[in-house]
């Protein structure tokens, strides 16, 4: 009995090992096509949003575009008036600018020009000392016969020194003695009625006047003429 009942065991347990092996094929099968399927679903949707990328650019582009063909003649005049503005304002103030540098370097140019102005002006009225002590000299010069001959030399070499100093300095002796009457370079201190000299005419100079370039540092003072009526 125990061989039969072995006997009708062992067929079933063969078919349950068959069902067995048949299931886990069909499951392996299953998760290998669900695989497959997600795989592929990925891939789509990949493609799909290179598409969408894509239709997003050629909208953007269609827009841009539209912008630009929807600037209005009117709005077109407003830019090129409002650049026209922009423009003015620029060149008006590189013109003031190139002005301003300009008037910098004049006066630069001036200063350096006029520089030995102050000193000069010292300068001239120890010269006139000086000047005022050779006319001495020479006056007393006469009454003693020429004892005083070498300091008058001295100092007539002194003064002449000088004035070569002032000339290369651009500083000149303004030339009044008889020269027509100009009150932006000689002061007059007097007038003598006579017709030896025109009318208006400097006749005796007092004190020199000097010139540093075209400026008159110190006009001369001046004796002028009138003449006189008959």
């Amino acid at each position: 009995m125990v061989n039969s009942i072995k006997k009708d065991i062992e067929p079933k347990k063969s078919s349950v090992k068959t069902n067995f092996k048949q299931d886990k094929k069909k499951d392996i099968k299953s998760t290998n096509s669900v695989s497959n399927n997600e795989v592929k679903s990925a891939s789509n949707n990949q493609n799909n949003s290179s598409k969408i990328n894509s239709q997003a650019k050629d909208i953007t582009e269609e827009i841009s575009k539209n912008d630009e063909q929807i600037i209005t003649p009117d709005a077109l005049n407003l830019m090129k008036e409002e650049a026209g503005k922009w423009k003015d304002s620029y060149l008006r103030g590189a013109a003031e600018f190139d002005n301003y540098k300009k008037r910098n370097r004049n006066e630069l140019s001036q200063r350096l020009k006029f520089s030995v102005q102050p000193l000069a002006e010292g300068i001239i009225e120890c010269v006139d000392e000086l000047e005022l002590a050779i006319n001495h000299l020479e006056t007393t010069n006469k009454a003693t016969k020429g004892a005083n001959n070498e300091t008058l030399k001295g100092l007539v070499m002194l003064f002449n020194k000088i004035l070569g100093v002032f000339k290369s300095h651009n500083i000149e002796i303004i030339d009044a003695k008889g020269k027509l009457f100009d009150p932006s370079m000689h002061e007059a201190m007097g007038v003598i009625n006579t017709n030896d000299v025109p009318n208006d005419h400097v006749y005796e100079v007092f004190k020199r006047g000097y010139m540093l370039h075209e400026r008159v540092i110190r006009p001369a003072i001046v004796q002028v003429t009138k003449a006189i009526e008959d």
